[in-house]
């Protein structure tokens, strides 16, 4: 609580700080682009005497091995950052107990900014030591920098105008976004990141619509009826959904959402209790539901309903979210005269982004991340079809691109190693003017370790084993070597540009068949 004070929260102070030389030479720099922090020598004695005083360890920047719990139990370390101004001019009519600011634990300066570090930002895993290491140095004769690790879960503005930088907490999940802008995403796909609620609550997960991949009558022996056609058989149905996002924050696991929508004729209450419910590690939720028809309803045959869009009918069957299992799921549908949406096959192609990236360090070591312009294209008209299809063009033109390297011919890439994550308008930053040039693409690639990739260790769980995922030194170098090419071939230029504008072209006319 905002309202308890520092003694009460358990917070241990660095004192008597050098606060002139800690900002004396350049200051404290706030620099995303620096990995890791570096503070002050000044405070080196406080510091270690601090850290002592809540973990009974010595502080180092060496190797130690951590398990899981060792690792949460160490301190979040809180660096409280000077108000811009203090007179009531200067400072935000807010009140102090905001989160991200210092209310209670300092009350004289109560709107001061409080950047909380949790253990997991400033601890970093090396896999090749099987241990972590602090990557904040308390090394600088004068100043400091604050680097990435600590600013990871916030949004920083750089208001270079005014002199300031404001720091406010995020969530730094995309699925996160797309939840909150469900609705727009369902009328345009156009993603407006400024009408974004830093403060979400718990997410649910979210599911495709539901296809019926096995009816009740195909789950009955109709020769069991006998000619009499009031005879009720006893059989089951099965539905399908794909894992379009998958719950944050403790939000509703999908198994969970899948009960509470499932629609059904034949769930009622009691079916309910005797159905089964499962989603495996692709991404695809099963729903076996018990059913019964009369024999006069056994003989007949389904006819597919073709007219109308079947878009509009069975939803957009695009890939689901990307599982830990690095692969994800499309369910593809066709409407049949029952008024139904019957399962015709479900695909699976393999990923490297979103919770498999974030599995382990040795599945996906690098990402790149990008942003396109099109210019006279219009952000407005942005949509799940053609962000597939730019997925599917990019990673064709990159693979293209690198295939003419030397000793890079067997890499493997598909559109499932990259994800778009941001779509808006480009606005022209020359002159007075801010009208808009086109549109803009912010996306990240995957850089995949492909021997872990191939094997059979990710399919075995959900959440497999990390003692199980092991790489090499080398490994991460070679990797390091592809992300830094596909950095280099991004930025020169040269006809990739226009190839993949070739291309995003391309697969749009064959989606909207022109």
């Amino acid at each position: 609580s905002y309202s308890q004070t520092a003694e009460e929260l358990g917070i241990v102070r660095v004192e008597n700080l050098d606060l002139e030389r800690m900002n004396a030479g350049k200051g404290i720099i706030v620099d995303s682009g620096t990995t890791d922090t570096y503070l002050s020598s000044s405070m080196a004695d406080e510091f270690y005497t601090a850290w002592r005083k809540v973990t009974g360890m010595e502080y180092s920047n060496s190797a130690i091995p951590l398990t899981t719990e060792q690792l949460r139990s160490l301190p979040t370390l809180l660096f409280q950052l000077q108000a811009h101004g203090t007179s009531d001019e200067d400072l935000l009519d807010v009140s102090a107990e905001t989160p991200g600011l210092v209310g209670n634990l300092d009350p004289s300066n109560s709107h001061d900014v409080l950047l909380a570090v949790p253990s997991d930002h400033y601890m970093e895993f090396s896999p090749m030591q099987n241990a972590y290491i602090s990557r904040i140095y308390v090394t600088e004769n004068t100043g400091g920098v604050l680097g990435a690790n600590v600013l990871q879960g916030h949004d920083v503005l750089f208001d270079w105008e005014n002199g300031r930088i404001g720091i406010a907490r995020s969530l730094c999940e995309y699925e996160t976004i797309m939840v909150e802008k469900e609705h727009e995403l369902e009328q345009s796909g156009y993603l407006d990141r400024a009408d974004k609620d830093e403060t979400a609550l718990p997410v649910d997960c979210i599911l495709s619509d539901a296809s019926l991949s096995t009816s009740c009558l195909e789950s009955v022996d109709s020769q069991q009826c006998n000619h009499e056609p009031n005879s009720k058989l006893a059989g089951f149905e099965v539905w399908k959904r794909v894992v379009r996002f998958p719950s944050s924050l403790g939000g509703l696991e999908c198994e969970e959402v899948a009960r509470r929508i499932s629609f059904s004729p034949y769930n009622n209450i009691d079916n309910v209790k005797q159905s089964h419910i499962g989603c495996n590690i692709f991404g695809v939720c099963q729903e076996e539901i018990p059913c019964s028809i009369s024999c006069d309803e056994a003989n007949r045959v389904y006819q597919a309903d073709l007219s109308g869009s079947i878009v509009d009918k069975c939803g957009d069957q695009f890939f689901g979210a990307c599982q830990t299992s690095c692969t994800q799921s499309r369910l593809t549908s066709i409407p049949m005269d029952d008024g139904n949406c019957h399962e015709e096959q479900v695909t699976t192609r393999p990923c490297h982004v979103g919770a498999c990236s974030r599995n382990s360090l040795c599945i996906v070591p690098f990402m790149v991340h990008a942003v396109f312009g099109f210019s006279g294209s219009d952000a407005t008209a942005w949509t799940r079809y053609t962000e597939e299809m730019f997925l599917v063009a990019l990673s064709q033109t990159l693979k293209a691109s690198i295939l003419t390297i030397p000793g890079k011919e067997n890499i493997e890439f598909g559109p499932g190693d990259i994800r778009s994550l941001m779509v808006h308008p480009w606005k022209s930053t020359d002159g007075s003017t801010h009208a808009e040039r086109g549109m803009k693409i912010i996306a990240e690639i995957g850089i995949y370790n492909s021997r872990i990739s191939q094997s059979d260790i990710l399919s075995q769980s959900e959440h497999p084993d990390d003692s199980i995922i092991s790489c090499t030194e080398l490994e991460l170098v070679e990797y390091a070597k592809l992300a830094l090419t596909i950095n280099t071939i991004l930025q020169d230029g040269g006809t990739f540009l226009q190839d993949l504008s070739d291309a995003f072209d391309f697969h749009k006319g064959i989606l909207m068949g022109h």
